[in-house]
């Protein structure tokens, strides 16, 4: 009985699929005409497109502006995606809204495909960050702020302009950043000449060619890289506002700096031999720069005119430099001072005599002693047997030590 059951079974239903089989051949398929998208309730068309364009409504706008299939994505369309891109900055502008939100919109669509290359909507995307960011910074949210600045910067045009604006807002509230690639805009663009001799711009300039320690390379690769840094307009607005620097700022803060001018060939003679002469009497560690200061010394030991213009210009330098008196009891420093006093005796007598114009008080100095080092010049100069200091000069020094005024 059971076996019948299971054999009526297994005839009906191949049976039943035959027929089903029979049917699906037998029935028409429909024509491309009356075909629907799998998606055709949520597709928007062009027309739809152009109601929502006519209306502003961007939020449905960019919602289903992929609707359209990319083989029907022709330059009409394109021209109105990025109508209503540009539109959606104008509107955010007009309604004064720099919220959080409404820039991250704006990034997202700065990412299409469509929008990367738009330079009209990217200049306007550069506009409205600008005008968030100040906005941002002054709410307080800087962690936030510093990190929507970054993602912007990293798919933004990179241009001149903009790079300075974000270089303030960073200047201003992240001092301790690395703020070479916003500096990098500026100054490797031709556009960058409007900018490179803002303070700004050339402080910031300094102080990365300080990191770089460019004393340690050669002239040629400093040379090349003074090249891939900035433009060479832009570099010689730089260099002017350097050669000022270099003279005001202590040479240990300034030897990259030097090195890059020299190679450059924006210094003269006695530009030169001022830092080189600066930096010798600093007492500086053994290297590149204190045997090129050696050298510079013997050049102006040969040479009585550049060196009359270097001890004018070091006449001017309050305080006297002088480091180099400092440790004379050293081995090292003795070797260095005598070096100095035969090659350029008349600094020392200038030291020597300033030390005497403000102990006796003979000269105002509106800074205070100009002449630090002085007792340490006096006391070992006095033990020499070859002094580099006149006789006259060493009386009147120790008539002020007991209170006295030499005649």
């Amino acid at each position: 009985m059971k076996k019948r059951t299971r054999m009526f079974f297994k005839k009906l239903f191949t049976g039943v699929s035959f027929s089903l089989t029979l049917l699906t051949l037998c029935t028409p398929a429909p024509l491309a005409q009356d075909r629907k998208p799998l998606n055709s309730q949520s597709s928007y068309s062009i027309s739809d497109l152009e109601v929502l364009q006519q209306a502003h409504a961007f939020k449905e706008f960019f919602k289903h502006a992929h609707d359209i299939l990319p083989t029907q994505r022709t330059k009409y369309w394109l021209d109105m995606v990025s109508d209503m891109a540009q539109s959606f900055i104008d509107d955010s502008f007009k309604q004064d809204n720099f919220d959080s939100l409404r820039f991250s919109r704006i990034e997202e669509l700065a990412k299409w495909p469509e929008l990367r290359g738009d330079e009209f909507y990217q200049v306007k995307r550069s506009r409205y960050a600008l005008s968030y960011f100040k906005v941002c910074l002054s709410s307080g949210k800087l962690p936030n702020c510093k990190k929507q600045m970054h993602s912007f910067w990293k798919s933004a045009k990179k241009e001149a302009e903009t790079g300075y604006k974000l270089l303030e807002y960073f200047a201003g509230f992240f001092p301790k950043h690395n703020n070479w690639p916003l500096l990098k805009s500026i100054l490797t663009k031709p556009e960058g000449r409007f900018y490179c001799a803002k303070p700004l711009v050339t402080g910031l300039t300094f102080n990365h060619l300080e990191k770089l320690h460019l004393y340690t390379d050669p002239p040629h690769k400093v040379v090349l890289y003074l090249s891939q840094m900035s433009t060479k307009r832009c570099w010689k607005e730089i260099a002017g506002s350097a050669r000022t620097w270099l003279d005001q700022t202590s040479t240990s803060q300034t030897k990259s700096l030097f090195v890059a001018l020299k190679a450059s060939k924006e210094l003269d003679p006695i530009q030169e031999g001022l830092w080189l002469t600066r930096y010798y009497l600093s007492a500086p560690s053994p290297g590149k720069l204190l045997n090129r200061a050696w050298s510079q010394l013997e050049v102006l030991a040969s040479n009585f005119g550049q060196r009359k213009k270097v001890l004018h210009k070091l006449a001017d330098i309050d305080p006297l430099p002088g480091t180099l008196f400092e440790n004379l009891g050293e081995k090292r420093s003795r070797v260095l001072f005598e070096h100095l006093s035969q090659s350029f005796p008349e600094y020392v007598q200038l030291y020597s005599k300033t030390c005497i114009a403000y102990r006796e008080g003979t000269r105002l100095f509106a800074r205070g002693n100009p002449t630090i080092q002085c007792q340490k010049l006096m006391a070992y100069d006095k033990k020499q047997k070859r002094k580099q200091v006149s006789q006259e000069v060493h009386l009147r020094y120790s008539a002020t030590l007991k209170g006295l005024k030499g005649h």
